[in-house]
């Protein structure tokens, strides 16, 4: 029996089979392209034109327009559709002709497109059925939820708390802290933006809810065992609460006393100015004091994402504090950094993101502090 021949591209019968195998491919892609529902379509036109020619008489104007209309229905058919294939589609032409309710289908139809890939060749993905796609749409509603209410996404976050620490055990522990982040809060058009003192963490809870509404930020200040609400009320009210705009002071409206159920609120007003009606740059800054008993800081973004950097500083006005911290940024972002110093009279911890970082509602971190002499 005579050994198969062997080629620069394997034996006679490795060719044959290669050759059988894209010819297969071949007349199989032929047939999908002549199947489709557009060329299927165009089909079924042009054999419309073509009969309708044959009965009107190819020689008359009727049957001369058929016959054109049947050349361009066999073009249809024939020609490829590469300038109109999804990777050849520019986000200008969809957002112009496609509907948005549209856009959002195709979306999940991508994911699963994906999905359904990642299980074949050469992938042979092990992931569950539908992980990718739930992923997908979990994504895809924190998107919706942004482009309904831009007031849930900060942009350029720098978050910076310093504290003076108590002398004694007696002594009150002085927070100064100062967010800076570019926002925008569309709903509070025609109204103020406010900032929150809030005595239970039930009332911190319920202004949480009005943050698209205009509160941009809050704190809780615990009444003292032996505290009235108009004694809370005169405490909390000589805290500095301050509020910059693109570089530029904003007058405080007013101050309301709330008293309700789940507890005492304070809130400082605000002209929501441009923040109602684009993203802006404001810098808000606070004071408030604290029992020397209390020895952390949880830092969390609870009511919005962050997108771009982000900063997060706390400074002891005291180097023989040592800060430790529990950070939960990491899992978003790779680009980390963690510094701390000491420098003559403080001591420092800096967590900062760098990059196009996506931070989702809830990440954050908390700090803590201990004098070692």
């Amino acid at each position: 029996m005579e050994a198969p021949r062997a080629t620069p591209y394997g034996t006679d019968s490795s060719l044959r089979e290669t050759r059988r195998s894209i010819a297969s491919k071949l007349l199989l892609r032929v047939i999908r392209h002549l199947t489709r529902r557009t060329a299927l379509l165009a089909i079924i036109l042009s054999c419309l034109a073509a009969l309708i020619g044959v009965l009107v008489g190819p020689s008359t104007a009727v049957g001369q327009v058929m016959l054109v209309a049947m050349g361009i229905f066999v073009s249809v058919v024939v020609l490829p559709e590469v300038p109109y294939r999804l990777w050849n589609v520019k986000p200008i032409d969809l957002a112009e002709t496609v509907p948005s309710d549209q856009l959002l289908h195709a979306s999940r139809v991508l994911a699963k497109a994906i999905d359904i890939q990642s299980r074949r060749a050469p992938h042979n993905s092990m992931l569950p059925e539908n992980l990718i796609t739930n992923v997908w749409n979990e994504a895809l509603q924190m998107l919706l939820e942004i482009v309904d209410d831009p007031s849930k996404v900060l942009c350029n976050l720098e978050y910076t708390a310093r504290i003076t620490p108590a002398t004694d055990s007696n002594a009150l522990q002085r927070v100064d802290t100062t967010i800076r982040a570019e926002r925008h809060l569309p709903r509070a058009k025609g109204g103020p933006v406010w900032f929150s003192y809030c005595s239970t963490m039930q009332a911190l809870s319920s202004e949480f809810d009005q943050h698209s509404d205009g509160c941009i930020a809050r704190e809780l200040i615990q009444m003292r065992t032996d505290e009235s609400s108009e004694e809370w009320f005169a405490r909390v009210s000589e805290y500095v609460v301050r509020l910059d705009i693109n570089g530029r002071r904003e007058e405080s409206i007013d101050t309301e006393k709330l008293q309700t159920s789940q507890g005492l609120v304070l809130r400082t007003n605000f002209d929501s100015g441009v923040l109602s009606d684009h993203f802006a740059m404001a810098e808000l800054r606070i004071e408030f004091d604290l029992p020397s008993s209390i020895d952390s800081l949880p830092v969390k973004f609870a009511a919005y994402s962050v997108v771009g950097t982000a900063s997060v500083t706390i400074e002891l006005l005291d180097n023989r504090y040592v800060i430790s911290y529990d950070e939960y940024l990491s899992p978003a972002n790779r680009n980390l950094s963690i510094n701390q110093d000491h420098s003559d009279r403080s001591s420092i911890c800096t967590i900062r993101t760098s990059g196009q970082t996506v931070l989702p509602v809830g990440a954050g971190a908390v700090f803590s502090w201990k004098r070692e002499h």
